[in-house]
């Protein structure tokens, strides 16, 4: 079976220089699941749009893709990514140029995706500790703790991953907060 049918990417940084459309963009993240005799077909745009409209960019399918902000980018990238129905989505720092509030919006609809699998790597602990299940934390390129984020994001781990001092507060209902007081 097809790779792109079972897995989608999306990287933190793209380079795409060719002026497509948003809707062009989504319709080629869809390629693997069409057919020649169903390239622009209605049920496809409909997959599309409704992807679109998950991360707020349904407005903007007539857009050419390179006149969008690194945030708008990143969010049809991820649309795009979560269009194709695969088992797996791999995503490089998916919050990377988004405004706080898409950050928030794009970690929800990751958090609710229940046919695929979401990996994701992420630099802000505190949307790790919001919103991963499981946690692989690593230090130059080895594995030094697998769990849930209470386990993994203790303050003694994030000393040594990230140099910094820190501490957890917990917010009841599960929810923690992680402070970070300076550089060790």
């Amino acid at each position: 079976e097809n790779r792109q049918k079972k897995m989608a990417v999306v990287t933190q940084e793209n380079d795409i220089n060719f002026d497509f459309t948003v809707m062009e963009m989504m319709m080629i993240g869809r390629y693997a699941h069409r057919s020649l005799l169903t390239d622009k077909s209605p049920k496809e745009k409909e997959i599309c749009r409704k992807a679109l409209k998950m991360v707020g960019m349904e407005h903007m399918e007539n857009r050419s893709f390179l006149t969008l902000s690194g945030g708008e980018k990143q969010r049809v990238l991820i649309a795009s990514a979560f269009s194709r129905n695969t088992e797996l989505i791999v995503l490089d720092e998916p919050t990377n140029h988004l405004d706080v509030g898409y950050q928030f919006q794009i970690m929800d609809i990751m958090k609710a995706q229940k046919q695929a699998t979401v990996f994701s790597s992420i630099h802000d602990m505190n949307i790790a500790m919001q919103y991963c299940d499981y946690i692989i934390a690593l230090k130059k390129g080895n594995v030094v703790a697998v769990g849930t984020p209470q386990k993994v994001l203790t303050v003694e781990r994030i000393r040594d991953l990230f140099r910094v001092k820190s501490e957890i507060e917990n917010l009841g209902q599960g929810d923690y907060y992680i402070r970070y007081l300076g550089a060790v």
